[in-house]
């Protein structure tokens, strides 16, 4: 039931944003795929150079990043969020998830933004800040789960190209549809690092 709620939601939502543009059925077409892609952390796209034709469209890529962080964080740990609703009374496991997710995302946010935003090949031929940071935001986020780009993952600098890398190995949570080692194994062995 929390999958079908999440992804007819973002289908609602990535309609009003890819209808105006493609058309009524391709529209809708291409709002279910993404939203089956990124929910179920499938990197799945319909376009060769996956979203980089989107990398300064908020909307679009704010609703598929929020579909992806919610598949990888798994269904034990945004039920109870919706259940408990405090962060007292969620269990040690679901605490460590989500700390460990945010810690680990705005830290990749950074890095990416730090190291490509003079690269002329990527963040640095964008008009505005604002497109560099989305699109950072979003290349920083999608390594550990679900796959997409919004940058050309060639012209990438060699800097960035191993962080996507350490992200792909750390992956999204137990129990969820995204691969790698998981953010709590990551969260339980970070005193060793």
């Amino acid at each position: 039931l929390f999958a079908l709620i999440t992804e007819a939601v973002g289908v609602a939502i990535l309609s009003l944003f890819f209808v105006p543009e493609l058309g009524l059925v391709q529209g809708i077409y291409q709002a279910v795929f993404y939203t089956v892609s990124a929910f179920n952390n499938a990197g799945f796209s319909l376009s060769a150079d996956s979203l980089m034709q989107w990398h300064g469209h908020p909307g679009i890529l704010l609703t598929i990043s929020l579909l992806f962080i919610l598949g990888g964080l798994g269904y034990i740990v945004v039920m109870e969020v919706v259940e408990k609703r405090r962060w007292r009374r969620l269990s040690v496991y679901s605490r460590i998830i989500l700390l460990a997710t945010l810690i680990i995302n705005l830290i990749a946010v950074v890095a990416v933004w730090l190291l490509e935003h003079n690269n002329p090949l990527t963040l640095g031929s964008m008009d505005s800040l604002g497109d560099q940071i989305l699109a950072a935001w979003f290349q920083a986020t999608t390594p550990r789960t679900a796959g997409f780009n919004t940058l050309d993952i060639g012209s990438l600098t060699m800097a960035t190209s191993l962080l996507i890398m350490a992200l792909m190995f750390i992956g999204g949570a137990p129990n969820s549809t995204p691969s790698g080692i998981n953010v709590s194994t990551v969260a339980e062995h970070n005193d060793q690092l």
